[in-house]
């Protein structure tokens, strides 16, 4: 018998599930409940909250969303729709000895896994972790695929100097153009939000890209309980805001979760002036990482990796049926003949 029990959190008992998620490894302000049940809205989910116990102590809690599309029953963490870049299973390993940490956490994840696949069940199954879950052998042992994904990350705790010196000679550049422009200003604070949501709307349409953020979900997190957490950095241009990004803190983290700029006003450098910005304001007010969010797509790499941040990696596991691979291959196949 399993010295662990895994069980779905009862309603009455998710008041604990922010206080656990703070304090432990890998809990990010995307696990808090709040956020959680806003992703279940907009991606039209059911929040499954999963913990998992050694006796008396809470070792784990794990969000799932579940879904029944086609037929198929979905289960993902994160869903989709939702803009959240990491979720999964959050820990609280509390121990020196090296061992002990592997062998508690493999069995954790285990217990993880046969809850999904016993418990609740799936034909498509997709967990995309945080930068602090590294080890994937538990899944690959049960016959899981996964995928590694990055991301750029400032280490804020150098200073902002540090920072500068490893931007890039086009980097430098178009900082010094934009700072060098009597009428461009900076806006912060939660002012201008929606003027930067909308602007990174208009961005995405015009790039024929799908924007995830739409005003009602992102309104439902600026109503909740980490509206504080939530701030936005915009660049006026004659009274107008041409640039500008929102961004996310998380204790001592912060995540660049939403940026935009107007490439039709031409100005150059107002990206960098936006970055170097919030690189400064974050060192000064005592954050340490500084996350900016997603180094996946060659043309985002070309663009982040002037910037000189490090260069992190983070994983995506999946796995499908049978029932599930017959199922997807019909779809794409009929989406292709649509598409001929």
């Amino acid at each position: 018998m399993s010295e662990y029990r895994t069980y779905i959190v009862d309603e009455k008992d998710l008041g604990l599930w922010d206080d656990y998620i703070s304090r432990s490894e890998g809990g990010t302000i995307f696990h808090r409940l709040d956020w959680l049940k806003a992703a279940a809205d907009q991606s039209n989910t059911q929040l499954i909250p999963v913990a998992v116990s050694k006796g008396e102590d809470l070792v784990c809690l794990m969000p799932f969303f579940y879904k029944k599309k086609y037929g198929l029953k979905i289960l993902l963490s994160p869903p989709n729709r939702c803009y959240v870049s990491y979720l999964g299973p959050v820990m609280n390993i509390i121990s020196s000895n090296r061992y002990k940490y592997e062998w508690t956490y493999i069995s954790i994840l285990d217990e993880i896994i046969h809850f999904a696949e016993r418990q609740i069940g799936f034909d498509y199954f997709r967990i995309i972790h945080t930068t602090a879950i590294q080890d994937m052998r538990p899944y690959v042992w049960k016959g899981y695929s996964f995928t590694p994904k990055y991301t750029y990350m400032f280490d804020l705790s150098g200073g902002h100097d540090k920072i500068y010196s490893e931007f890039n000679h086009a980097a430098r550049k178009g900082l010094r153009k934009a700072a060098n422009n009597g009428n461009i200003s900076i806006s912060r604070g939660q002012n201008h939000a929606y003027d930067v949501l909308s602007l990174a709307e208009k961005r995405s349409y015009d790039q024929n890209i799908q924007f995830r953020v739409h005003e009602e979900y992102f309104k439902k997190l600026m109503d909740s309980s980490f509206a504080i957490n939530i701030e936005s950095t915009a660049v006026m241009y004659n009274g107008n805001v041409i640039a500008g990004s929102i961004d996310l803190i998380d204790g001592n983290n912060v995540y660049a979760w939403i940026g935009a700029f107007n490439k039709e006003e031409g100005i150059s450098g107002v990206g960098e002036l936006v970055l170097w910005e919030k690189i400064k304001d974050f060192h000064k007010r005592g954050y340490k990482t500084f996350d900016i969010v997603d180094a996946n797509i060659i043309r985002l790499c070309k663009h982040k990796s002037k910037y000189g941040a490090d260069l992190v990696s983070y994983f995506e596991v999946y796995k499908t049926s049978l029932k599930g691979k017959i199922a997807l291959g019909l779809m794409n196949k009929y989406k292709k003949r649509q598409n001929d």
